[in-house]
């Protein structure tokens, strides 16, 4: 899907391997995931083996942080497993999300990409 069809504008963070994400999936605790992408309406994740994950699994509890906020996203799902380039990984769409909270976790990611486009930092939280 192009990105002029996407609903949310998608920020990619590469591969810093210190922007990471932990959940809940399938009764287990989820730890330090590399987050390729993200957005107002999910992420990319890279995974070695995702054979484990299948589509629409539920996840639950999403922590990162961004900036010097933690971010905490209550449902998620897994919207897609594949290869994206070299990485491997996991689409996560979050769920029940009202509009408040796109909203605010929207500006969040604009200004920190704007702060590292200026030379403020770079691009990862």
């Amino acid at each position: 899907m192009g990105d002029e069809r996407r609903k949310f504008k998608r920020y990619v963070f590469g591969d810093d391997e210190s922007f990471t994400c932990s959940f809940h999936w399938n009764g287990e605790q989820v730890n330090e995931q590399m987050i390729v992408r993200l957005s107002a309406g999910g992420m990319f994740i890279a995974v070695p083996d995702v054979s484990q994950f299948k589509r629409h699994d539920p996840i639950s509890d999403i922590r990162f942080t961004l900036k010097t906020y933690e971010i905490m996203i209550p449902k998620g799902r897994i919207a897609h497993t594949y290869p994206l380039g070299e990485i491997t990984g996991c689409g996560i769409e979050f769920v029940d999300l009202v509009e408040q909270q796109v909203d605010s976790l929207e500006n969040l990611l604009s200004v920190t990409v704007r702060e590292a486009r200026e030379g403020k930092g770079k691009p990862t939280p």
